[in-house]
């Protein structure tokens, strides 16, 4: 499958020409509501970066991961491997 940059389908969407096609988790790895609540911080450090720029949804992203799984560092694994920015 193509990524959408390349994707002859999909090149006169505005948001592929000027590069601000952007990640996200939610339903992809199925029904995992702590995993879907981790999504809401970078959702809203990617559409509400003013309202949003206190919040450290890494930081955040990892404390909710440790409640659910019992291991420090998962989301920053996460953003890491699907190489986020936040």
């Amino acid at each position: 499958m193509p990524s959408s940059g390349s994707d002859p389908s999909l090149q006169s969407v505005n948001a592929i020409k000027n590069g601000n096609v952007h990640y996200i988790r939610v339903g992809w790895q199925g029904n995992e509501p702590e995993s879907e609540l981790t999504e809401c911080f970078y959702l809203a450090n990617l559409f509400y970066p003013e309202q949003s720029s206190g919040l450290n949804a890494e930081s955040e992203g990892n404390k909710i991961l440790n409640e659910f799984y019992g291991e420090d560092g998962l989301y920053s694994w996460v953003i890491d491997r699907n190489e986020l920015s936040l």
